[in-house]
């Protein structure tokens, strides 16, 4: 009878963690109609470049608050948002030069973004119409702050994903094409500044081909690159907590025209990004 009871508790107890193991989890964004929400993006980064034969490092750091105002929630929880930057500061060091700018151009300079509840980003429209050096300010050149990519299905505690596709990001006669691949995984549940979150991963290889005008000088841009991170996603909330990844990318810069030179470079750089409450 006592081994039956113990093996009754083991039969009990294994399909009690089976369940668990196989509970599905949707994620989706679930931002309140008029509410406002603040983000604080913290990245620093080390670049190492070769010019005419001189090699260069440039070192330093930025800091930004990424306001995103939640302008209407439609019936099929597609999100539209209106986008800004309240705060945002950059600082480098190089040939032992050390210069901290505060990047006022952008500020307050709006943009428009349809999101669908995954986090796509479904259009984007500028809607400060004013010249200027932010005149051609789209929602990444806010600080890539597209949000972050939920999938589409959903997911139970050890499932794998992949994402794939291709950004093209456009700004006065400027052009950059990234092609990608992400595998995520969703590894737990942990506890992330107060909030009962979903732990995800996620591992990135991507491509960028471009082409630039700076100076009166065309410029081509080709490179690759791998990124590593962790994100906390509250699904009751349904927001963002947090989002910590290293990016580690390899650019080759062509200039042409008068003066033709080519420009290898390397950078590491570390984000992180936090809800604000």
């Amino acid at each position: 009878m006592k081994k039956t009871t113990i093996s009754i508790i083991a039969l009990l107890l294994a399909t009690s963690l089976q369940a668990i193991s196989q509970e599905k989890f949707t994620l989706t964004y679930k931002m309140e109609k008029g509410k406002v929400y603040r983000y604080m993006s913290e990245n620093s980064y080390s670049a190492t470049q070769e010019m005419m034969g001189n090699e260069m490092t440039v070192t330093g750091d930025s800091k930004s608050i990424i306001r995103y105002e939640t302008e209407d929630v439609a019936t099929d929880g597609k999100l539209t948002m209106i986008v800004s930057l309240e705060e945002s500061s950059v600082h480098t060091n190089m040939m032992g030069r050390d210069t901290t700018i505060k990047t006022t151009d952008l500020l307050d300079k709006k943009v428009r973004q349809e999101f669908s509840p995954a986090g796509k980003v479904l259009s984007q429209t500028k809607l400060d119409s004013t010249g200027g050096k932010g005149a051609g300010l789209s929602g990444r050149m806010l600080g890539d702050n597209d949000l972050i990519l939920l999938p589409d299905k959903p997911v139970a505690i050890g499932e794998k994903w992949t994402v794939a596709g291709a950004d093209t990001t456009k700004s006065e006669g400027n052009e950059t094409i990234t092609t990608y691949s992400s595998d995520y995984e969703l590894v737990g549940k942990e506890i992330k500044n107060g909030h009962d979150c979903l732990k995800l991963t996620y591992k990135k290889t991507y491509e960028i081909t471009g082409k630039l005008q700076q100076m009166g000088m065309d410029m081509f841009m080709e490179g690759e690159g791998d990124a590593a991170g962790t994100y906390w996603f509250d699904v009751t909330q349904g927001l963002l907590i947090a989002d910590e990844s290293t990016v580690n990318q390899d650019i080759t810069m062509a200039i042409t025209g008068q003066t033709q030179m080519t420009i290898p470079s390397s950078q590491v750089i570390k984000m992180s990004n936090h809800l604000i409450e």
